[in-house]
């Protein structure tokens, strides 16, 4: 096979397990739209940004010089106060990383640090602050997928980012091509969210557990989630992509994503596909 041909192939298929069939994690270029025109001397500023000790241990780590990556910095203004700041967004080796880099004037500080693709972001407006969501695709031996919502916060004399939505998907999850109407829905009884929309209890997936099937949680009476696609599958029966709310008072019985001991689980939402016979539809009044 040609290279140029495999090296495409590749992208298609890292494209279509990042993002799924139609984008479900719907993309947009507003990111672009932050980036400043060039000044003459960026690239003192993106020098001056890549001094920070976080950034060149992480070049280490990749064994990458800094010329490889250059192309990657760009200028903003992400907390919009009028002085050029500095974004990192792009691939070091094989890993994509986004770090953030606030102007003080005669250094720079790194605000933040994390893997992922920024694949979504607010466009500038007047004081709004940059709001991006980055997403991890599991790889090198993971089975978790982390999509992460960050908001920018100013306050007087610092400015950082929060984490204002946690999700998690369990590496390959079918995803829709198609969205609908977010629903809230509780569980009728109780549910298992699963990987894809079909029963199977007997199928190994991969993990660090010895459960068959391609379920990742059990969810209780009571549980809460919102729908955002529906399917039918070989049988006729009536599923629906879902994600379910982590919460103290939605118990979990021997979850998946648990038991795989990647991360701390605590706070995060997660996305699968829960069959329409377990399913409250919860009507706004």
């Amino acid at each position: 096979m040609p290279k140029r041909l495999f090296a495409l192939l590749v992208v298609t298929t890292m494209h279509i397990l990042l993002f799924g069939q139609g984008d479900f994690f719907v993309r947009n270029d507003n990111i672009q739209k932050w980036y400043k025109p060039s000044v003459g001397n960026e690239q003192e500023f993106f020098t001056l940004a890549a001094t920070n000790e976080d950034f060149q241990n992480i070049l280490s780590e990749h064994n990458t010089n800094l010329s490889e990556v250059l192309s990657f910095f760009h200028l903003i203004d992400f907390d919009n106060n009028g002085r050029l700041d500095v974004i990192f967004n792009g691939k070091i080796k094989q890993q994509d990383y986004v770090f953030l880099f606030l102007n003080k004037g005669n250094t720079f500080h790194l605000s933040f640090m994390g893997k992922g693709i920024l694949y979504k972001s607010n466009e500038p407006d007047g004081d709004n602050c940059l709001n991006f969501s980055l997403y991890k695709y599991a790889c090198c031996g993971e089975f978790i997928c982390q999509n992460l919502q960050y908001a920018g916060i100013r306050t007087n004399n610092t400015f950082y980012f929060n984490i204002v939505s946690s999700e998690l998907i369990f590496k390959g999850t079918f995803l829709p091509g198609k969205r609908i109407a977010p629903t809230p829905f509780k569980i009728k009884n109780s549910a298992f969210l699963r990987i894809e929309p079909i029963i199977d209890n007997e199928r190994y997936i991969a993990g660090k557990t010895r459960w068959k099937g391609n379920a990742v949680a059990l969810y209780a009476q009571g549980a809460c989630g919102t729908i955002f696609a529906e399917t039918t599958d070989g049988k006729g029966n009536y599923w629906y992509f879902v994600r379910m709310e982590n919460t103290s008072n939605n118990p979990i019985h021997s979850d998946r994503f648990i038991a795989m001991e990647e991360l701390d689980t605590e706070g995060f939402s997660y996305y699968g596909w829960i069959q329409h016979n377990d399913v409250e539809i919860l009507y706004n009044k």
